[in-house]
């Protein structure tokens, strides 16, 4: 049912009244630039949602209407709520998704203009992988030594900074020109087989905005209103692209939380938050600090943490929940009885307790690392969980070989994903691919119909240059039919003429048959997705076709194809956590060094964004929050010891527990301490400060500032020593791996 009828528009709509003021005043400015400062819980959806549906039932026409967010999920919730207050029919018109989909999607109508066709694949994370992996096999350079995967982050950073391979050609270390040599092949590659990367969607767009003085005034009176989610997480070209088309009329309005910043590695830009008034003088800043997920006593942690973060928009949350119970503080000597007491509890809470469920449950850790020991203390434990950010399905490698079969279908001239099917098929090696890619090029066709032209290519064996014959009639074939025939009976017929579902219905192997029954799913889906009417494109009433169910694979994240309703206690990092709550979250591994997470190049800026994500991580519990840290850890193969991390001072005392752990009778004043000096480090009752920890007389050929090597870290520099007997601690920080606390009896450190 509709909360408002176009016959009533005399009337104040009563979806108002289901508004705090904060929030209505958010909703109702409709004019103009207007920032939110939505705290976490405070009901940032419901107003972005309420605020499209007010501007549609002031008279603002639905396709003027662009409604940007970070995430599939938070989309699809965005449409349901507007489309519960306006009708399907208005809420089909407005432009809302995310960053990548809608800007895919405008690409498509434009792509000629960019050099590309509209047919063109977007390349995930694992195929930009794939290519830069054959690339440096081209090169010869060791992928043992430079990882495609670290080839990709310097590449996807420099995109995100809006730098071309030859912006970096004037460098002439030997380093650099490497990674010019293959940012460069990369780029060409791309072109080439008509692919963009994620980053390319973002750069593209501001590419076409940029095009012509009366391109970017079309784009700007097509939206006239513009709103972005999570405004905190974009990155430069997303700010760059969204900037331009809001430059005419202005009304664009940003929600976010800087306290939730936690995506700098991967192109985050927290300014553009910081300084969105600086861009816009003019702009109204409404600050929605009421919280109606957490208990006070969450919410105070919560905030005396962030306050100790000098970068931010001030802001304190507030609640009429109840004040709810204290955090638990469990200290151990290991991690392996810190994944026993995290079980145990769960196991007592869920017992005592009659509405406590495992799905209402979340242990978050700072690195995945952490998740080994847990997952084994659950299954000891017999409790059932979900590991959140594992291997999706749409990441699985039979989902992934159909998804090439369709690519290879909509855009011939995807090299991936056609090496990706000749991998999958009889008779076609890697050297007669070769043969007709150099083919291929000297007669600038596409593969495909290269392979249509084998024959007149020397060298190709008769097995080969039949697969390759066939494979060709198999793709031109159904391509001419998605012309004439609806596309699911297209796809479907395809999938099964390629023969690719033999390999896995001619076994009894339990694995192949799992395999075959995703492809099954995988089919379904596309299927019911290609025969919907409610996908259909309202802008230009188009109906659904493969290329666009492609691009929503292509730009797929972890969270959007989360089930929670599982009965499982959720198991994820931090990260993974943002956007999700639970009744009861353990946050594990607070320690100095694992969390906050330190490097040996790390800043008061990189720290104030691992307090950031404590923040996250607190803020994720709506009743009752247990936090938990070792003193001996496994990481890397060696037992390290740690002190509790400082942002455990940065909680209240008073919101402890007396007694802070299920064995250990002393209570959290004996535990945490606030800082007695103006230092960087917070201490705790029984430690000294550093400058007053002994030197061992045992041990006394070793200072602080000595640098030494081991024989698994490398080179470093000692920077504490402390204990006594044979529990004496080095703590060094070396080059390779950063901070580590080791036992002086085992390390073998050689002075140098």
């Amino acid at each position: 049912m509709m909360l408002f009828n176009e016959a009533d528009t005399n009337k104040e709509p009563s979806y108002l009244e289901l508004l705090n003021p904060a929030q209505r005043t958010a909703v109702e400015t409709t004019e103009g630039p207007v920032l939110i400062i939505a705290g976490a819980g405070s009901g940032k959806t419901r107003v972005l949602a309420y605020r499209v549906a007010h501007l549609i039932y002031q008279g603002v026409p639905p396709r003027s209407i662009l409604a940007l967010t970070f995430t599939n999920k938070a989309a699809t919730e965005m449409k349901e709520r507007i489309s519960a207050i306006v009708g399907d029919d208005k809420s089909s018109m407005v432009w809302a998704g995310t960053f990548h989909s809608i800007f895919a999607r405008l690409l498509r109508q434009v792509a000629s203009s960019l050099g590309y066709t509209s047919s063109f694949s977007i390349y995930d994370t694992e195929d930009s992988t794939s290519l830069l992996r054959k690339i440096l096999v081209d090169f010869q350079i060791d992928p043992k030594t430079s990882s495609p995967k670290s080839f990709l982050h310097g590449i996807s950073k420099a995109k995100n900074e809006l730098k071309s391979w030859q912006d970096f050609a004037d460098d002439t270390s030997p380093q650099m020109k490497v990674f010019v040599s293959v940012y460069k092949e990369y780029e060409q590659r791309l072109r080439a087989y008509n692919a963009m990367d994620f980053d390319d969607i973002l750069i593209n767009m501001i590419r076409f905005l940029q095009l012509s003085p009366q391109t970017l005034e079309f784009m700007q009176q097509r939206f006239q209103y513009i709103l972005i989610d999570e405004y905190q997480d974009t990155n430069r070209s997303q700010y760059i692209s969204t900037k331009l088309m809001a430059e005419a009329h202005k009304n664009i309005c940003v929600v976010g939380d800087d306290a939730q910043s936690i995506y700098a590695w991967r192109g985050a830009d927290i300014r553009n938050i910081l300084e969105f008034q600086k861009d816009y003088p003019d702009a109204l800043a409404v600050r929605l600090e009421q919280n109606y997920r957490s208990t006070k006593t969450i919410l105070n942690a919560a905030n005396a943490v962030i306050a100790h973060n000098t970068h931010q928009l001030k802001k304190e949350l507030f609640t009429e929940n109840p004040e709810g119970p204290a955090i638990t503080l469990m200290e151990t000597q290991v991690d392996r009885v810190e994944a026993e007491r995290i079980c145990q509890r769960i196991l007592i809470d869920t017992s005592t307790r009659g509405d406590l469920q495992l799905k209402d449950i979340a242990i978050l850790y700072r690195t995945n690392a952490q998740s080994q020991i847990i997952e084994d203390t659950l299954r000891k434990n017999n409790l059932k969980y979900t590991i959140i950010g594992g291997m999706s399905f749409y990441k699985r490698k039979e989902i992934k070989d159909i998804l090439a079969y369709l690519k290879l279908l909509i855009n011939p001239s995807d090299q991936e994903s056609l090496s990706r099917v000749c991998d999958l098929t009889t008779g076609i090696g890697k050297t007669s691919l070769m043969k007709v890619e150099v083919y291929a090029k000297m007669n600038r066709i596409d593969l495909i119909e290269a392979f249509s032209q084998v024959h007149e290519i020397d060298g190709i064996t008769k097995k080969a240059a039949d697969a390759m014959m066939q494979l060709a009639t198999l793709v031109e074939d159904n391509k001419f039919r998605l012309d004439h025939e609806p596309h699911a009976d297209v796809a479907i017929s395809y999938i099964e003429q390629s023969n690719y579902l033999k390999l896995y219905s001619n076994t009894d192997d339990e694995d192949m048959q799992d395999r075959l029954r995703n492809i099954e799913t995988f089919v379904e889906n596309l299927r019911i997705y290609l025969e919907n009417e409610e996908n259909i494109n309202q802008e230009d009433a188009t109906k659904p076709t493969i290329q666009e169910y492609l691009h929503q694979m292509a730009l797929i994240s972890d969270i959007d194809t989360l089930d929670l309703n599982a009965d499982r206690i959720s198991v994820m990092t931090l990260h993974s956590a943002k956007g999700l709550e639970f009744d009861t979250v353990f946050l594990a591994g607070l320690e100095d060094g694992l969390f906050p997470l330190t490097r040996e190049t790390s800043t008061k800026k990189d720290k104030e964004e691992e307090r950031r994500l404590f923040y996250v991580g607190i803020t994720r519990a709506k009743k009752k929050l247990y936090i938990s840290y070792a003193k001996q850890r496994m990481r890397y193969g060696y037992s390290t010891f740690s002190a509790p991390s400082p942002f455990l001072a940065e909680i209240p005392e008073e919101l402890f527990e007396q007694r802070h752990s299920l064995t250990n009778s002393r209570t959290v004043n004996s535990q945490v301490k606030k800082p007695t000096t103006m230092t960087s480090t917070s201490y705790f009752q029984n430690e000294m400060p550093e400058e007053n920890y002994s030197q061992l007389e045992e041990h006394s050929m070793y200072t602080v500032g000595m640098m030494v090597r081991h024989r698994s870290f490398g080179e470093g520099k000692i920077i504490r020593i402390s204990g006594g007997g044979e529990s004496a601690q080095v703590e060094v920080t070396f080059r390779s791996v950063g901070q580590k606390k080791l036992m002086l009896k085992f390390a073998k450190l050689e002075i140098i």
